[in-house]
């Protein structure tokens, strides 16, 4: 028989190891070893492709620095070649026969041939090439161009400049035969007259060439070669310059006074241009 006072049904209580049996909830699985592998690798990828191009820029940002071409002693180049475009030249001995010199056409064929005959050929002057082939950087500067010479021998001669519309080539001027002598530009080179001397001296900016077209005089016979001085800042040397050998015969008035051949015959010149005197010439 039912209880009366009891309605519904009482909840059932549980054992203590009952309670126990009842499952926890399921925990997150854990990576696998494989799994948590890659990502170790993967990390440790990324950090060196990090450095590797933090390398390269650093790299690249020292290379300009390394490999600047600034201007310096070592950026200047300059050699020497004979300077073959201006007119003929020829050693003549004084005691030559002037009189039989022809008349015509000044250094026609015929002048020509009787110049082969009577004299020597001369070459004294040289073409000086100079560059500065740094990219950047000061200019440098070249100044107090002079030879270094010894003594060799020969006989006196007689300078003979031929007539030619290339004859007025504006070059430096330099007696290889004074010591300590320098090269300079004569007042008459720059036209007009009463001005004075200039030393030669040179400017080269990064980047910059520079022709210069040097006459050399003696009175006596010597052979050589031609030196620079170079200034780069605080920073200064001698610079021989390459192919600029030289032998000159000696030569009346150091050459300074010529005989010029035109279509009369012989007359006597000075480097400026003046007249000056035949037979004092030719007595050397």
């Amino acid at each position: 028989m039912t209880d009366p006072l009891v309605s519904e049904e009482s909840p059932v209580e549980q054992s203590p190891a009952e309670v126990d049996a009842v499952e926890p909830p399921a925990a997150a699985p854990r990576e696998s070893f494989f799994k948590r592998r890659i990502w170790t690798r993967t990390g440790k990828i990324i950090a060196a492709v990090v450095s590797a191009v933090s390398f390269v820029t650093g790299v690249i940002g020292v290379i300009p620095i390394l490999t600047r071409d600034a201007t310096g002693l070592g950026s200047l180049e300059v050699s020497a070649a004979p300077f073959e475009a201006g007119p003929r030249e020829y050693a003549l001995p004084p005691d030559a026969e002037l009189s039989s010199f022809p008349t015509g056409a000044a250094c026609g064929p015929e002048q020509l041939a009787w110049l082969e005959a009577n004299a020597a050929p001369l070459t004294h002057r040289v073409v000086l090439d100079m560059g500065n082939h740094a990219s950047e950087g000061s200019m440098l500067a070249l100044t107090e161009l002079r030879a270094v010479t010894t003594g060799v021998a020969g006989d006196l001669g007689v300078r003979v400049v031929c007539d030619s519309p290339a004859q007025n080539v504006q070059s430096a001027r330099l007696f290889v035969d004074q010591p300590g002598a320098t090269a300079y530009f004569g007042g008459d080179t720059f036209g007009g007259s009463g001005r004075p001397d200039s030393p030669v001296a040179w400017n080269l900016a990064p980047g910059e060439n520079g022709t210069l077209v040097v006459d050399l005089l003696s009175a006596t016979a010597v052979g050589g070669s031609l030196q620079f001085t170079a200034h780069s800042g605080t920073e200064s040397t001698t610079i021989d310059i390459e192919g600029s050998d030289f032998v000159l015969p000696p030569l009346a008035a150091s050459g300074a006074q010529y005989l010029l051949a035109t279509a009369d015959g012989f007359v006597c010149r000075a480097l400026d241009g003046s007249e000056c005197d035949l037979t004092a010439l030719l007595a050397g």
